[in-house]
């Protein structure tokens, strides 16, 4: 039974693979895992989707010629990648640079910041998958499974909600990510008078702001803080 597919995407969910970027590259080129910035985590997403049918595929044909030892070790290599590290800037990491670009407005360093966002946003499409993945095959499994940190599980069903909305971010979300301040946000009339993304109704029903139309926003202004 050929199990290629199988450890082909469990090699894909802890690959880690970049080159941090030079000046002179432009930030559309920049990669994880082969996907580019332009081609944004989406198609990621979508690429990992793809997989995880063939995953799924390969495991339930395997299945009908091996015992549920081999699904269960299978689940173990899935775990172990579970707990692995993945060599990108933390979250502590992103918002020390956001701090350090406040003052000066640094076109590299803000590349910087939207290269570790882009990071972050690829390797929760991974653990979101990761997440599925051992789903899977704990059902497979029965009883007969490894012990799973239940803390682990929480925090896996926490990625899956921000890999969803990860482009859109909430009022609050979109001032302390962006140091902007709320009372302009909020204000309509603002938004309008200083060309600011309006927002739109999104993926929660609310009021919510795309990151992306609110860093080009950034990029076309030198300064956020505009008097009302």
């Amino acid at each position: 039974m050929d199990t290629k597919p199988i450890y082909d995407y469990l090699r894909e969910l802890s690959r880690c693979e970049y080159t941090p970027s030079v000046d002179a590259q432009p930030l559309e080129q920049f990669q994880y895992n082969g996907i580019s910035y332009s081609q944004s985590s989406a198609s990621y997403q979508k690429k990992l989707e793809k997989g995880l049918a063939e995953f799924k595929s390969s495991i339930l044909a395997l299945i009908q010629s091996v015992d549920s030892s081999v699904i269960k070790a299978i689940l173990g290599d899935c775990i172990k990648i579970e707990n692995q590290y993945y060599d990108i800037p933390d979250n502590d990491t992103i918002e020390s640079m956001e701090r350090d670009y406040i003052p000066g407005r640094n076109v590299s360093l803000l590349k910087s910041i939207k290269e570790a966002r882009f990071l972050n946003e690829m390797v929760g499409v991974q653990r979101y998958y990761l997440s599925e993945v051992k789903t899977f095959l704990m059902s497979l499994c029965g009883d007969d499974i490894p012990k799973v940190d239940k803390q682990e599980e929480r925090r896996g069903e926490e990625t899956v909600e921000k890999v969803i909305n990860s482009d859109w971010l909430t009022l609050d979300e979109v001032c302390k990510r962006f140091k902007l301040p709320k009372n302009n946000i909020k204000d309509r009339q603002w938004r309008i008078r200083n060309d600011f993304p309006l927002g739109n109704s999104g993926p929660c029903k609310k009021l919510t702001f795309n990151a992306k139309d609110v860093e080009k926003w950034l990029d076309k202004n030198v300064s956020p803080y505009v008097s009302p």
